[in-house]
């Protein structure tokens, strides 16, 4: 995290040289702490053998680390590219009563532990459809976009196969494309620093993509945030992600979740 941390502050510090040079801001780069709670279940299976629904109750899954979703904005007169980068890990065990099949393997009842790690990156370009999103003495914004939102689920069981140490790995890399809306209006007056106003997003995804076998039934990503100021503010809101995916050839892969919570978080101009 410290990395990621350097290399923020060292892109932040060259994308704010046009502030300093011209005296005028091109984006934002944005920092949020998020705590969601996590709900679903996944499972691994082969052909020959069916896998088991693992679930967040199943193997006591905890948090194992602070969620820090990072975000920069780069404003193109009546658009705007946006980066985003999260990642969220759970990890739990417990002792079960009854043997787990999961990726071809059959556990042995006992001791079993695993994780659950998703790493998000996103891109998105939206297109303001009322105003420009740098014009000053704005009251109202309203986008509409697309983009990218590439997922990494990664997941890992560890117990004993006929008494031996075994673990079982499964990892799968999805693009998914997706359609964004954004509506942003002001509480107080437009264009000064010290605003307040509230704002909401949703994108969303279905597609069914049959060379690879990939059904997602939906992907969606809700966000409600107030705000206070305008360049340097600070954000408070409600993220809500959620997902249905299925994937399967020699090897199927079935992924359920929701995440949803609060976050807070501030964003500085550059």
């Amino acid at each position: 995290m410290m990395r990621l941390f350097s290399f923020l502050v060292s892109v932040l510090v060259f994308l704010s040289l046009p502030t300093l040079v011209f005296g005028e801001s091109v984006g934002d780069i944005r920092w949020r702490y998020w705590k969601p709670t996590f709900g679903g279940k996944y499972s691994v299976s082969t052909d020959a053998l069916e896998g088991t629904d693992i679930t967040p109750q199943m193997l006591d899954f905890s948090r194992h680390k602070s969620i820090d979703r990072f975000d920069t904005t780069i404003f193109m007169r009546s658009s705007r590219l946006s980066f985003s980068l999260w990642e969220i890990l759970y990890k739990g065990g417990a002792t079960l009563s009854n043997p787990v099949a999961y990726g071809g393997t059959t556990f042995d009842s006992g001791p079993l532990n695993g994780k659950f790690r998703l790493i998000n990156y996103g891109i998105r370009f939206d297109f303001d459809v009322l105003k420009s999103y740098t014009q000053s003495k704005r009251t109202l914004l309203f986008a509409f976009g697309g983009g990218f939102h590439f997922l990494r689920v990664y997941s890992q069981l560890e117990g004993s196969v006929s008494g031996t140490p075994k673990q079982e790995t499964a990892r799968y890399d999805q693009v998914i494309p997706y359609l964004s809306l954004s509506v942003y209006t002001y509480l107080g007056s437009a264009g000064g620093t010290g605003d307040m106003f509230v704002g909401a997003s949703v994108v969303g995804s279905s597609y069914s993509y049959s060379q690879t076998d990939i059904r997602l039934s939906h992907f969606t990503e809700t966000t409600v945030f107030f705000q206070y100021g305008a360049t340097s503010a600070f954000q408070f809101g409600f993220i809500r992600t959620s997902l249905d995916m299925e994937r399967s050839k020699s090897e199927s892969l079935k992924v359920r979740y929701h995440i949803d919570g609060w976050f807070v978080g501030i964003f500085l101009s550059f």
